[in-house]
């Protein structure tokens, strides 16, 4: 039995897989910019829960740069997907 705050990792990203395909739907039906920008995030938010520990970035983050945990520069980066790589 899970309680709050005991969520598996596997049903958080069956969730978020799930509110892309819906939203995708939604913004398909009636594609106003904040439906379809909506439906853009929670794509980037399930690719995040499936792959945060694939070292896989957010197309939000797409050309960023920031600090890896040893201290080096890293860049989101295309990299058969977004990936965080050394510059």
């Amino acid at each position: 039995m899970h309680f709050l705050g005991e969520t598996s990792d596997k049903a958080i990203n069956v969730f978020a897989v799930a509110c892309a395909r819906l939203y995708d739907e939604i913004a398909r039906e009636d594609p106003q910019p904040w439906k379809k920008h909506f439906a853009a995030v929670t794509h980037d938010w399930a690719e995040y829960c499936s792959e945060k520990h694939n070292a896989r970035c957010p197309h939000t983050d797409a050309g960023m740069t920031g600090v890896a945990g040893d201290g080096k520069t890293i860049i989101c980066e295309n990299n058969n997907g977004l990936r965080w790589e050394p510059t």
